[in-house]
């Protein structure tokens, strides 16, 4: 925020907020894991909505430019559709392989990363729930790009 007396135009020391003035735009967008989340995920909406209102409710708090919101979360959440899908199979299948959309879109983006991020976040919670025989079914290529030989 600017000091007292000073522009605002002026008084941008973070590069991204100085890119942002010069542009005349700010980066509205969920991030690609929320971007994504949202096109192919529906049921994701209202969590999504809740997230983002948390980056602007702190923007708005601090008086500073909108951050990036934290994937992590997202990810969680997919991972919460993950098993309300599992635990409704048959009927479940498309939500499962909507998610499964997801992260290998996101495996395009930086596959390493979305990788462990997808391990940790989404496939540890089901298979140590023992959903291994269901995911192996439905999702098997998925679970091989994430699989580690601590999961059981």
């Amino acid at each position: 925020m600017a000091a007292e007396g000073g522009s605002l135009l002026t008084d941008t020391s973070d590069v991204a907020e100085h890119e942002q003035w010069a542009s005349g735009r700010m980066r509205w967008s969920l991030g690609a894991l929320g971007d994504i989340t949202w096109m192919v995920l529906p049921e994701a909406r209202p969590f999504l909505v809740r997230h983002a209102k948390k980056e602007l409710d702190s923007a708005l708090e601090r008086g500073t430019f909108l951050d990036v919101i934290l994937e992590s979360p997202i990810a969680n959440h997919i991972g919460e559709l993950m098993l309300q899908g599992m635990g409704d199979l048959p009927a479940g299948t498309d939500l499962v392989r909507r998610c499964e959309t997801v992260m290998r879109r996101m495996f395009t983006v930086d596959e390493d990363w979305y990788q462990n991020m997808f391990r940790v976040e989404v496939f540890e919670y089901l298979l140590f729930r023992g959903w291994r025989p269901q995911l192996t079914e439905l999702i098997p290529d998925t679970l091989a790009a994430v699989d580690h030989p601590d999961l059981p």
